[in-house]
């Protein structure tokens, strides 16, 4: 069942269903989003606080997009210190870290 047909008839009671279904409505096309978004709610009946829910897990989303990224580029020091100064710059990179 596509997205949209979704949006048309939910009140979809569990919590996991609900994460289930925004992660599918955020990969829509930014086409569709603009086609099928905030604008045109009221043409499917999707409630406020429905929108304020995916805005949520949105934001949780992005912080742990954030936090994977920092946790990338603390790998990549670590390594560039170990290539340049070999294993002992390693440890002093993870000790300052901590």
């Amino acid at each position: 069942m596509s997205s949209v047909a979704y949006i048309q008839r939910w009140k979809i009671p569990s919590e996991s269903l609900q994460k289930e279904f925004c992660k599918d409505w955020w990969q829509l096309s930014e086409a569709n989003r603009e086609r099928y978004g905030l604008l045109e709610a009221s043409l499917y009946h999707i409630e406020p606080d429905h929108f304020v829910a995916i805005a949520k897990w949105q934001d949780e989303a992005r912080e742990v997009q954030a936090s994977k990224e920092a946790l990338a580029l603390a790998h990549a020091e670590r390594w560039k210190a170990y290539r340049s100064e070999g294993p002992e710059a390693m440890t002093s990179v993870i000790e300052i870290r901590q």
